[in-house]
């Protein structure tokens, strides 16, 4: 079984207003939502022990198992279990609010 990533760099991730993102992800109709998943994933890249191309890490996210990878490596920065995260997909604002507060708190 993988180990699970660890936080190692809290400097590469960006803070963000949760609100704001969220937002802009309803008004460009989750356009915006996919390139901030693809940022995440490359802050995720780099800030953790995972190694993974952001860019195939994002389109995956649209299949299960890129999902559950994605999930997996965020919690290394959320309070949040893996199986919490990958929940959380089914409702992309609570998701997407929890990466970004833990995020937030990792890079603060």
């Amino acid at each position: 079984m993988a180990q699970t990533p660890t936080l190692e760099n809290p400097s590469a991730l960006t803070e963000r207003s949760p609100i704001k993102v969220i937002a802009l992800s309803v008004v460009t109709f989750m356009l915006y939502g996919l390139y901030w998943l693809y940022q995440v994933n490359q802050e995720l890249e780099e800030a953790t022990s995972a190694e993974y191309d952001p860019l195939v890490r994002t389109l995956l996210a649209f299949v299960i198992v890129g999902v559950w990878q994605t999930a997996t490596t965020a919690e290394a920065v959320t309070d949040q279990s893996a199986l919490v995260l990958f929940l959380a997909w089914l409702f992309p604002p609570i998701m997407m609010y929890l990466v970004i507060t833990g995020m937030n708190d990792a890079a603060a």
